[in-house]
């Protein structure tokens, strides 16, 4: 099966990168893209690490093709992010984002590889995730699907990134025309969801991550997930931009073997299970939302009960 292409995120993280990199290696895709941001005015540190970094792109073995998108000045992680996937789908139809603190195991490209041929022309399928997180054990089938996309190690094609939607404007149609009620029927999740999005509209929240979730949920777009999980994730901690929590249950998480051949699901259906314990099981629910946040949810669904309007 042919190797896919692949772009790295990166910035100024130079020992998570090194992983990154002597992974990639190891696959030796036949065209890789580099994409770097560029130093932050006012941070010292990063008039060493970026160029540290960028040195280390340059200096990158393994042959094939090699293709350098690299910022003289900062655009931030959310635009650079945007930009530079958008970067790569104008050369390719489909390929591996991997960020500089994703380290994939073989068993990631193969299990992209595979899927991303099986469902090329199968729009129900937005993505193909690498993480698992180690929510649901026991498994039937190799993977399963959700409608929660996990981006520490993933793939897509650029009919689905065009579904990309920073704007987000799809999302109030979706509030109140009843399609968000159906994904979310649990009330608290719903205000969840709402708040997260009035948080990115005001830029309290900055995130591509988030916004690709939405873009995918309006075009109910899922996310093949591995059985096990495939990709680590080293960058917890200081230094990170939104992974700050070095506590994270998530944080220690590690990568496991994938039995071959791989054993389809017969179904596309979204693993609600897997949801509901990526939801309340210690992975956001309980660690980052605020109680007040529950209260005010709560008493907006009574009144929209008590009013009629719900």
């Amino acid at each position: 099966m042919a190797k896919l292409p692949i772009l790295l995120l990166t910035f100024n993280k130079t020992a998570q990168t090194r992983l990154v990199l002597d992974a990639i290696e190891a696959y030796g895709p036949a065209r890789l893209y580099l994409a770097q941001d560029g130093p932050r005015p006012g941070h010292a540190g990063d008039a060493e690490a970026v160029p540290a970094v960028r040195a280390m792109l340059r200096a990158i073995g393994g042959g094939g093709q090699r293709f350098y998108r690299q910022q003289p000045e900062n655009l931030g992680l959310q635009r650079h992010v945007e930009q530079a996937i958008t970067w790569f789908f104008e050369e390719e139809e489909a390929g591996i984002i991997l960020e500089d603190d994703t380290v994939p195991t073989p068993d990631f490209f193969a299990f992209c590889e595979e899927l991303i041929e099986r469902y090329r022309h199968d729009k129900r399928v937005g993505m193909v995730g690498g993480c698992n997180l180690n929510l649901v054990q026991g498994a039937e089938y190799s993977y399963f699907f959700s409608t929660h996309p996990l981006i520490w190690g993933w793939a897509t094609w650029r009919d689905r990134w065009a579904w990309y939607r920073a704007d987000l404007a799809h999302f109030d149609a979706m509030a109140t025309d009843g399609s968000l009620a159906l994904h979310y029927p649990d009330p608290f999740r719903r205000a969840f969801e709402e708040k997260i999005v009035a948080d990115l509209k005001t830029g309290a929240m900055k995130s591509w991550g988030f916004r690709w979730a939405y873009s995918m949920l309006a075009q109910n777009g899922l996310c093949a997930i591995p059985a096990q999980n495939l990709v680590v994730n080293v960058g917890f901690g200081e230094g990170a931009t939104n992974a700050l929590d070095d506590a994270h249950p998530s944080a220690g998480l590690q990568a496991e073997a994938l039995a071959w051949p791989l054993a389809h699901p017969p179904y596309m259906a979204r693993s609600w299970a897997w949801e509901q314990a990526f939801f309340y099981r210690g992975q956001h629910f309980h660690r980052y939302y605020a109680f007040s946040e529950l209260a005010k949810g709560l008493w907006r669904k009574l009144k929209e009960k008590l009013t009629g309007r719900g």
